[in-house]
């Protein structure tokens, strides 16, 4: 009498088990590999973002020391060094987060200043590794543009309740009756044809 074995059903049984294991494993893993590089792309275009502020927070480093130390290049952290064999102001500020900018000043005591400024944040996927933009900006500054405390298109009244217009220029500092009250601004009507200026009550210290 011829014996049938058990064994055969209970191979197949097992192997289909590890076949179906096999391929909910490899789902799996590359499912938590979508999520991972989603992740990272994620993280890079958070800190791609946050390199703008950085950079802008440097143009605006050099456009105050354009404004505040006209002159005086070398003021306030900035360095003089020869590129091209022209002098630029360099400076570089850090930040607690780890990021930080470093600003390069072209033509400062000009009328045409260039302002390159490069973003660092360091990277949420690579230790050691800083995301980086740059920003360039170039100006043009207009002799003559603002040169007046008041200047108008027609004709001015202050018929109205007692006031007052002084000229006032931010490049002395704050307004203040010592150093920068009455600052020589004056009154001008554009295009500059036959002006009417009716004061009544008002106060106008200009030339």
């Amino acid at each position: 009498m011829k014996l049938l074995s058990p064994l055969k059903p209970a191979g197949s049984v097992l192997l289909v088990a590890l076949f179906t294991c096999l391929a909910v494993g490899l789902v799996l893993a590359s499912f938590l590999q979508l999520v991972a590089q989603r992740h990272q792309l994620t993280m890079r275009s958070m800190n791609w973002n946050a390199a703008i502020p950085v950079a802008e927070a440097g143009v605006e480093e050099a456009l105050s020391h354009l404004n505040l130390d006209a002159g005086s290049p070398s003021a306030n952290g900035w360095t003089t060094v020869l590129v091209g064999g022209h002098p630029v102001n360099i400076k570089q500020r850090n930040f607690a987060d780890g990021s930080y900018f470093k600003v390069t000043l072209y033509n400062a005591g000009t009328t045409n200043p260039m302002v390159y400024s490069a973003g660092f944040v360091p990277s949420s996927v690579t230790t050691n590794v800083y995301i980086t933009r740059l920003i360039r900006v170039t100006m043009g500054l207009q002799a003559g543009l603002f040169t007046e405390a008041v200047a108008s298109s027609g004709p001015i009244s202050m018929n109205g309740k007692p006031g007052l217009i002084d000229s006032y220029d931010s490049r002395l500092g704050p307004y203040s009756t010592g150093n920068n009250q009455h600052a020589k601004g004056g009154w001008r009507r554009i295009p500059p044809i036959a002006m009417r200026l009716t004061l009544a009550m008002g106060r106008l210290m200009a030339r």
